[in-house]
């Protein structure tokens, strides 16, 4: 979906999309039927072993990755992430994020719990977690939004 939402409102834009090859194949099907799948070039496996390369995107998108990864995983995949961005590309990450005193956000702790009950590195994330991984990175104008309610996105810019 963050694809094909970016593809329609950037007529000039290509995007690669990664996922294991059992989703990917319900990518494809979608992105042929949005007529996207011609500007698309799928990058099947694991995102943990994947190569995303240096310097080359404009926009990477993390979208609902980071709270199944945990605090032990997360910055990494943040940093990786923030590598494959060019200079003044823009990082977007979207989730579910608890409050940083975990009392005022349920539904943020709830995603988070459903987690840590069913992945292997899963856990509650607080936002100032999330935007300390993002300040360790080579990132400016770090903006934190709500787009819709209680799902969160921090979008930030590469350095030059």
């Amino acid at each position: 979906p963050w694809a094909a939402a970016i593809l329609e409102l950037s007529k000039g834009s290509t995007a690669d999309i990664n996922d294991i090859e059992s989703v990917l194949e319900g990518a494809k099907a979608k992105m042929a039927t949005l007529k996207l799948d011609g500007r698309t070039r799928y990058v099947p496996g694991d995102f943990h072993t994947v190569d995303f390369g240096t310097n080359i995107y404009d926009i990477v998108v993390l979208g609902h990755i980071c709270r199944t990864e945990g605090p032990g995983k997360a910055p990494g995949l943040i940093a990786r992430a923030v590598d494959a961005l060019k200079p003044g590309g823009q990082l977007i990450l979207a989730d579910y994020f608890a409050d940083n005193d975990r009392k005022l956000n349920a539904f943020g702790v709830q995603m988070g719990l459903t987690m840590l009950a069913n992945t292997k590195n899963g856990q509650v994330l607080t936002n100032a977690q999330v935007y300390g991984w993002l300040q360790a990175c080579p990132l400016e104008a770090i903006r934190f939004l709500e787009p819709i309610g209680y799902n969160f996105a921090y979008v930030a810019t590469k350095t030059l």
